[in-house]
């Protein structure tokens, strides 16, 4: 990960580190009206840069590292995981949607922001905006959000959640564009049943352990990484 020691105190806000992303697109977006997300509603959208908005992504790169950086210190969310868990907090955080074969996302990173409470929708007059047509998947808006630190413990289980977290503030819709088609297609979802067929049948080569376990233990031990709690 990378170290940029003036990034930890510019637009923070706590531990929280804010981002201005400009003129990126949004997919998925639920910003107008609340989405149902793991049981609650919440404000949400899913943010592309392109991967050739190179200054934008070494910002959000830089961001991640900081609050992962800061919350490493004694005392911080991250100070007993070790630098392979780092990583991939990271890479649950900011995603590269080629390497997951998103077609409707190529050549894009994304990452996913959300709130609770209804973040602000205007245009570039500063007029509020109220219809859900108003933000569709493929809009061009820049975004405000706030990245941050998160830890815990499910109830009903016994490994603890690690993340980072982007708190959706503000959107100002910048233009139109052609709107994404996110359906898969039929070559792409065979690639994917393939691929993970084939992913199951090497591990059920190799699920027996010394131990004598089923080879399907969390690779890290009493705590695991997820973004999207």
């Amino acid at each position: 990960m990378r170290s940029n020691p003036n990034i930890l105190f510019k637009g923070e806000i706590g531990m929280n580190k804010e981002i201005v992303a400009t003129n990126v697109v949004l997919n998925y977006p639920a910003i107008i009206g609340p989405q149902n997300f793991n049981g609650e509603k919440r404000y949400q959208t899913l943010i592309m840069i392109a991967k050739s908005d190179e200054a934008l992504l070494s910002e959000v790169s830089d961001a991640i590292d900081a609050v992962i950086e800061l919350e490493s210190l004694k005392g911080g969310k991250f100070a007993k995981l070790d630098d392979d868990q780092k990583e991939q907090i990271a890479l649950a955080t900011l995603h590269d949607a080629d390497a997951e074969k998103n077609e409707a996302m190529a050549d894009h990173y994304y990452m996913r922001v959300s709130s609770k409470t209804k973040p602000l929708v205007i245009n570039q007059d500063s007029e509020t905006l109220t219809a859900i047509d108003d933000i569709y998947a493929g809009v061009i808006a820049s975004v405000v959000f706030r990245l941050y630190a998160y830890s815990f413990a499910p109830q009903d289980a016994d490994e603890i959640k690690y993340g980072i977290k982007g708190e959706l503030i503000g959107v100002v819709k910048i233009a139109d564009s052609k709107r994404i088609n996110n359906t898969i297609s039929a070559t792409s979802l065979l690639d994917k049943v393939t691929s993970k067929t084939k992913q199951r049948v090497k591990t059920d080569d190799t699920a027996t352990n010394a131990d004598g376990s089923d080879g399907h233990n969390n690779p890290f031990g009493a705590g695991s990484v997820d973004c999207d709690e």
